[in-house]
C-alpha cells in the first residue's frame, strides 16, 4: 500500500518537498476538465505541479474531470489530453477519467458507460494505463461495471470500513481539513504538510510504477539495461599429470645446463 494525495488548482501552490518528506509516495494531479462537446481546459497549476512533484521524487498520476455529454465528445477530450501529456515522461500512475458531474445522474447508465468507454479506450490506444474515478454510489448505481471491467477503478468512499463492493486499485478514503468531520467536505481533522487547505488523501494497492514500466505504457523513458552478470568463476583446473611434470622438469634442467655451458665457454674466450 502506498500513500498519496490528489490535487488541483483549488489546492493552491503546493510545497512538494514538504509533501514528500511527510511520507506521501504519489500524487494524482488534475490536468484539467473537459467540455460538453469535446475539448480540454488545462488546470492553471498543472504544469507547475507536474514539474515540482517530479523534482521532489513523487510518483505521478493524472486525472481529468468530465463534463462530456457524448462518446464523441469524450474521444475528442482524450485526444486533447494525449497532446497535453506527451511531453511528460514522469507519469508512473494511471491517467484517470473522473465522472461525477450532476448531469450524469440523469444521463442514464448506458450513456454514462458509453462516454467512459470512449474516453478510456482512446487513451488506452494512445499508450496510457488508464482507469475510472468516481464515488462509490455512482460506480454502483450509474455505470455498467461489467462493461467497464477491463479498466482499473479509483473509488472515493469516506466510510470506515470501505463500503464499495467492486474491485479497485486505489481508494480515496477522505479529505484532510482543519475543521475535521463536517459533511462531505472534511472527514479527517488535520493538514497535509506542504498544503495550506483541504486535501484529498488516497491509498494505492497496486505497484503501478512497476506495472506501467514493464508494460511499456505512459510513454516513459525505458529503464536502463541491468548490468551484465560477471563471468562465473572457472574454478580449479584439472589436476596435473605427475609423470608429465617430472618429464618437463628434467627437460628444463637440461636446457639450463646447456645455457650454463655456453655462457662459460663465452667467458673463457
Amino acid at each position: 500500500m502506498q500513500n498519496g494525495i490528489d490535487v488541483a488548482s483549488v489546492n493552491g501552490r503546493v510545497d512538494w518537498e514538504q509533501v514528500k518528506a511527510a511520507g506521501i509516495d504519489f500524487a494524482i494531479i488534475r490536468a484539467g476538465w473537459t467540455f460538453y462537446e469535446g475539448g480540454l481546459e488545462e488546470d492553471r497549476l498543472f504544469a507547475q505541479n507536474m514539474a515540482q512533484a517530479a523534482a521532489a521524487g513523487l510518483d505521478i498520476g493524472v486525472y481529468v474531470y468530465s463534463y462530456d455529454r457524448s462518446p464523441e465528445a469524450a474521444r475528442i477530450a482524450a485526444q486533447r489530453l494525449d497532446q497535453l501529456l506527451r511531453p511528460y515522461k514522469t507519469i508512473t500512475y494511471p491517467v484517470w477519467f473522473d465522472m461525477e458531474d450532476r448531469w450524469n445522474l440523469t444521463a442514464g447508465r448506458q450513456l454514462n458507460t458509453q462516454i467512459c468507454q470512449a474516453f478510456l479506450s482512446e487513451m488506452e490506444a494512445a499508450g496510457y494505463y488508464t482507469g475510472l474515478y468516481s464515488f462509490a454510489n455512482f460506480l454502483t448505481g450509474y455505470l455498467d461495471r461489467e462493461a467497464l471491467s477491463a479498466y482499473d477503478v479509483w473509488v472515493a468512499d469516506y466510510r470506515d470500513p470501505m463500503g464499495y463492493n467492486g474491485p479497485y486499485g486505489m481508494w480515496q478514503y477522505g479529505v484532510v481539513g482543519r475543521q475535521g468531520v463536517f459533511g462531505r467536505d472534511y472527514t479527517i481533522r488535520g493538514q497535509v504538510p506542504g498544503l495550506s487547505g483541504n486535501c484529498d488523501v488516497d491509498y494505492a494497492y497496486k505497484d503501478y510504477p512497476t506495472i506501467i514500466r514493464q508494460a511499456g505504457l505512459n510513454h516513459l523513458d525505458p529503464l536502463p539495461d541491468p548490468d551484465p552478470d560477471p563471468d562465473p568463476d572457472p574454478g580449479p583446473g584439472p589436476e596435473p599429470d605427475c609423470a608429465q611434470v617430472r618429464e618437463e622438469l628434467v627437460k628444463a634442467k637440461k636446457a639450463l645446463a646447456r645455457i650454463e655451458r655456453i655462457a662459460s665457454q663465452e667467458l673463457e674466450r
